[in-house]
């Protein structure tokens, strides 16, 4: 059963880029295999490190309180379904995804 997309308010979308899109598409129905919402808590907004990769549409993050004690699974299984050009990481309320071609 697939669960619902949104944003969390605030959250500017203009300027990902199309492999951060691609990503959030991936994203969807992996979160739905554990009965998990998927809600996008910052795009190219939001209060990030000088460098991070947000400022420049090569990043996203996702809410992870719905996921439960799901949430290491369901990083390893983004990290396999992405592949190696992108950074998976787990913080302590979100799941941070960039796009960071390895070549």
């Amino acid at each position: 059963m697939w669960r619902r997309v949104r944003l969390k308010e605030g959250v500017v979308v203009a300027g990902a880029s199309p492999e951060i899109l691609l990503a959030i598409l991936i994203a969807i129905p992996i979160f739905s295999s554990y009965e998990s919402d998927l809600v996008i808590t910052s795009l190219v907004d939001g209060d990030h490190s000088p460098t991070s990769r947000h400022y420049i549409g090569m990043a996203v993050d996702f809410r992870i309180w719905y996921l439960k004690d799901k949430v290491e699974l369901a990083a390893q299984d983004l990290r396999e379904a992405l592949g190696s050009d992108y950074y998976v990481r787990l913080e302590q309320t979100h799941m941070h995804v960039s796009y960071k071609p390895r070549r």
